[in-house]
């Protein structure tokens, strides 16, 4: 009877001794755990109070000709706007008022701005990209981008986009800030702006005529006439009305007809009409 007392006392007193020994490490880890809190704490208030001298990491998306959103010209254009990040803090930065700052650039459709892990100030931008030029006399010239927003032409900013001149009808720097593909029909008929910009946009995506059709010209009838580069002939278009169309029918003619007869044989390529192409050869204008 005494021994099996003596055994319990002996496993009462080794389940006491595993308690404590299990508490401790549990305090220990509790500790352990508090002191990762604090470093991680600590290291995150360095990087909030630590001090950034310039926007390090600029990224544009968009493909586009125009390549001049790099750090120095990010750091210049905010400075010019009263925004300083030398020897600034990370808490005295203000990543929505860079962007809402960066917004009102021209060229910049959208920014994204914020902090790495590391401390360093991250800029995204999504760059406007322009489809076309437009060039008046006694005017300022200006792009058009994919989306009909108007962009002023800058010096550092130059596009190697077609360009559009002749009997332009607009009033347009009161509809700066809106997309002309959004304005009424009646004021798309009349400048005709929203079909430019269409055929701008589809020449951007074929390389074949973006580099063969240099300039497009608006006739006091308002039609819509490309002058190639290559060749004596003019090429109308009309409107931009099945404007895939009409530009799939040229390639298949600039491949099966002018390459047998020469680029010099027709003056004029009519494409404005559904399912044909109706030329006019140089010697019926001339009389040969």
């Amino acid at each position: 009877m005494v021994k099996h007392k003596d055994r319990i006392f002996l496993y009462i007193c080794n389940s006491i001794l595993c308690c404590f020994v299990m508490k401790k490490k549990y305090i220990t880890y509790v500790i352990l755990g508090l002191i990762v809190v604090i470093g991680l704490f600590a290291a995150t208030w360095y990087r909030y109070t630590s001090t950034v001298y310039v926007a390090t990491n600029v990224e544009v998306s968009n493909d586009t000709t125009i390549h001049f959103f790099t750090k120095n010209y990010i750091n210049r254009y905010l400075s010019y706007n009263k925004i300083s990040l030398i020897n600034k803090q990370r808490r005295d930065i203000s990543t929505n008022e860079i962007e809402k700052t960066l917004n009102q650039h021209p060229y910049i459709k959208q920014s994204f701005c914020n902090f790495s892990w590391s401390g360093e100030l991250c800029i995204k931008i999504v760059q406007k990209i322009p489809v076309i030029r437009i060039h008046q006399e006694k005017k300022q010239d200006y792009y058009l981008d994919k989306e009909g927003y108007l962009i002023p032409v800058l010096p550092e900013a130059l596009a190697r986009v077609c360009v559009v001149t002749g009997d332009i009808k607009d009033s347009l720097p009161k509809y700066s800030s809106i997309s002309i593909l959004a304005l009424e029909d009646s004021i798309k008929d009349k400048t005709l702006l929203d079909d430019i910009c269409k055929i701008g946009e589809y020449l951007q995506k074929d390389a074949f005529l973006q580099a063969q059709i240099g300039q497009i010209v608006i006739t006091p009838k308002q039609e819509i006439v490309a002058i190639p580069t290559i060749g004596e002939h003019i090429i109308v278009l009309g409107n931009a009305e099945d404007i895939q169309e009409k530009m799939f029918n040229l390639k298949a003619f600039y491949k099966e007809g002018i390459n047998k007869v020469g680029w010099n044989y027709y003056k004029v390529i009519n494409v404005n009409y559904k399912n044909q192409i109706v030329c006019t050869k140089i010697n019926d204008i001339y009389g040969f």
